[in-house]
């Protein structure tokens, strides 16, 4: 269904000649974020929909490999497809950062934190460390030379503490900052 939805929605911003589609704000779409409050999002913009539509789409690959990984007969094939969705999520991430984010107007998303730069990039951060981290539980599982290990379980390690956990941190502090403050925005998230 949603290889049938994106393409068509995808119609709605870009016209045939490869520029901006007067139909772009001809339809409604409402979406409740992931994080903060729960206040439906109202926006007249096709650019909106395809942005909240593949972070669902990337939240669900997360939710999928968790559910994979806490099964009790964790087997071999359960690690691959635990790696895949947690690299697929962070493909989607990066999609949405790199070729849609750009096209979204930020004037009007003044209280929306899920489509913005930092949310997205921990989100990519956090399913690329995890998927990381499958493929050292792998290489110890398939007991693998002990220094192949180690530069994993180093490689790991050092893009842990230099990414994803310093951005996680900063985004959590803000995001609490934001949640105890309303009057403090999104625009304020934009700030890591």
């Amino acid at each position: 269904v949603i290889d049938e939805y994106l393409p068509l929605i995808r119609g709605f911003t870009q016209s045939a000649a490869g520029g901006p589609s007067p139909l772009q704000n001809l339809l409604k779409f409402k979406w409740t974020q992931s994080l903060g409050h729960r206040n439906p999002e109202v926006q007249n913009d096709a650019v909106f929909e395809i942005a909240n539509v593949c972070t669902n789409i990337g939240l669900w690959y997360m939710k999928r490999a968790a559910k994979v990984a806490s099964s009790n007969n964790y087997t071999d094939s359960d690690a691959k497809e635990v790696h895949t969705c947690l690299r697929t999520a962070a493909g989607i991430f990066q999609y949405v950062l790199d070729k849609v984010c750009p096209h979204l107007d930020s004037s009007k998303l003044e209280d929306w934190q899920d489509c913005t730069v930092p949310v997205l990039t921990a989100y990519k951060l956090e399913c690329t460390a995890e998927a990381q981290e499958v493929t050292v539980a792998r290489a110890i599982e398939l007991k693998h030379k002990p220094d192949l290990i180690s530069a994993l379980a180093h490689e790991t390690s050092t893009f842990s503490r230099s990414t994803s956990v310093g951005t996680l941190s900063r985004l959590y502090r803000r995001h609490r900052n934001c949640t105890r403050n309303p009057r403090l925005s999104a625009s304020s998230m934009r700030m890591l």
